[in-house]
């Protein structure tokens, strides 16, 4: 009896068929912990305390310059939202992009003291949550690593962004908030990001699934434009970001 004939399966026979070779819209949104890393600058080599005048006795105010000032920056709280088109191109592989919205944010505290002529002083303490806000295209390449159950499939993605800086604020080291907008401010008007993470989805009907995307995200390049003399920050973030994916067809 001649041996019967064996068809090699394609991959997406490991995945269910009806999520196969579909377009999709995907909806992400969710909370984000952010900062940003300091990078090493000539101003580094040349912190000095400068010299300030309250009611005609000089003093000096430790952090004066910007570098003093970022030196102090905490980690805070961001936001992120994102809308995505995304290809099945197989049972493993697939690709999205889109736009999105996200607030990097970190907090600073900076400490004025202030003398009169009687030589009494006063000390005022001041907090901010610095932001930084961006329009971002988001492009993805996804790759499934398996499922649990009929429903339940994980996997990891990775890609890059560029990052359209829109608006922020930040505490100045004279003690003011500064606002700035896309015309104004000294940062660079685009940016680009790397970002990896994991796709994990969960399948509700033929046509629609929860997905959950904790994502790391790292800026390649320094936020703040070379002439204006700010310290360069990366800035970096870890997103929980959770949504919706509908197939189209």
């Amino acid at each position: 009896m001649p041996a019967p004939l064996l068809r090699s399966q394609p991959d997406s026979a490991h995945l269910p068929k009806l999520l196969a070779r579909h377009w999709a819209l995907l909806v992400l949104a969710g909370p984000a912990l952010t900062h940003r890393r300091l990078g090493s600058s000539n101003m580094d080599q040349a912190l000095t305390p400068t010299p300030i005048v309250g009611a005609g006795l000089p003093t000096t105010r430790p952090d004066s310059m910007p570098h003093r000032l970022a030196q102090r920056e905490r980690q805070s709280t961001g936001f992120g939202v994102q809308v995505q088109v995304s290809r099945v191109l197989n049972g493993r592989w697939t690709l999205s992009a889109g736009l999105g919205y996200q607030e990097y944010a970190s907090t600073v505290e900076t400490t004025q003291t202030a003398f009169d002529r009687f030589l009494s002083s006063s000390t005022t303490t001041i907090t901010h949550r610095d932001t930084y806000r961006f329009l971002t295209v988001p492009v993805q390449a996804h790759y499934a690593l398996g499922q649990l159950g009929k429903r339940l499939r994980y996997g990891v993605m990775a890609g890059a962004e560029a990052a359209i800086y829109l608006s922020g604020s930040n505490l100045q080291p004279n003690g003011t908030i500064k606002d700035w907008n896309a015309s104004n401010s000294p940062y660079r008007s685009l940016s680009l990001a790397l970002s990896t993470g994991l796709d994990v989805r969960y399948r509700l009907a033929p046509r629609l699934e929860v997905v959950v995307q904790p994502t790391a995200t790292y800026f390649l390049n320094p936020l703040a434009r070379p002439a204006t003399g700010l310290p360069p920050r990366y800035l970096w973030g870890g997103s929980a970001l959770m949504g919706l994916s509908y197939h189209l067809r």
